[in-house]
């Protein structure tokens, strides 16, 4: 895929994303132009990382590079991916399978990102369901 082709796809990944969830493309403008987030865009974000299974500052980045080439991301998702398997071990260790839980979301949402930016692939999130689970054409 070109890089033009692929600039489109995210242009365009960015408006549906914008008509689903306005409120996350207005908060992921404020941390890339320096702007302060109001308490409703702080309480935006925690749901945001809620959902992720991550923690505040993986989602502000996300969010911060929610324009980018998704090929791009790759290296941070396998980084996510493994800091939040890792992290899952020790709550599934001591028994904590509420914690474990969570942290293994955070992985496999880190892996679905991943897989999907491998093929090409980014928000929104239907998009991303799509590139997931279809076959590649390689």
């Amino acid at each position: 895929m070109s890089q033009q082709a692929e600039q489109k796809g995210t242009v365009e990944g960015l408006e549906e994303l914008y008509r689903e969830y306005p409120e996350v493309v207005s908060l992921a403008a404020k941390p890339s132009s320096g702007r302060q987030l109001s308490k409703n865009d702080i309480l935006t974000l925690r749901e945001v990382a809620e959902a992720m299974g991550w923690d505040g500052d993986d989602a502000a980045d996300e969010l911060k590079n929610l324009a980018a080439n998704p090929s791009e991301r790759v290296e941070k998702y396998v980084e996510l991916f493994q800091k939040y398997y890792g992290e899952a071990r020790r709550p599934l260790e001591r028994g904590d399978y509420p914690q474990a839980a969570e942290k293994l979301w955070g992985a496999a949402t880190a892996l679905i990102k991943l897989h999907a930016a491998l093929r090409g692939c980014s928000w929104p999130r239907g998009a991303t369901a799509s590139c997931t689970t279809t076959s590649p054409t390689t």
